[in-house]
């Protein structure tokens, strides 16, 4: 997980598939954060489908704020979740497990 800051969003941009169709999208802008500073000027933009699953489970997306991303195995953002100060592994488990019941043994 990569901590971001949302620093752009361009809500229904449109794009024409090969029957001309137009499909709207949202494109959200993201530079990388270290601590709560924005290193260096490279960005991310990722394009969201309306209506689309990714679109449905997206937190609420606020210019400005910060939020953890996944980077999938092809260098785009796969997941957006929003950034907690006191974030940690076992949190983000416990949030987000497709798992109905988490155990933790300390015998």
């Amino acid at each position: 997980m990569f901590k971001v800051y949302l620093s752009d969003i361009k809500y229904n941009q449109v794009i024409k598939d090969k029957s001309n169709k137009e499909n709207y999208y949202d494109v959200y802008t993201f530079l990388r954060v270290e601590g709560k500073k924005i290193v260096g000027k490279e960005y991310q933009d990722k394009w969201v489908r309306k209506d689309s699953e990714f679109q449905n489970s997206l937190p609420e997306m606020i210019e400005g704020s910060f939020y953890n991303v996944e980077i999938g195995f092809n260098g785009k953002i796969s997941k957006i979740l929003p950034y907690e100060e006191n974030y940690n592994e076992q949190d983000f488990i416990n949030k987000y497990s497709s798992n109905s019941v988490i155990t933790e043994s300390n015998s």
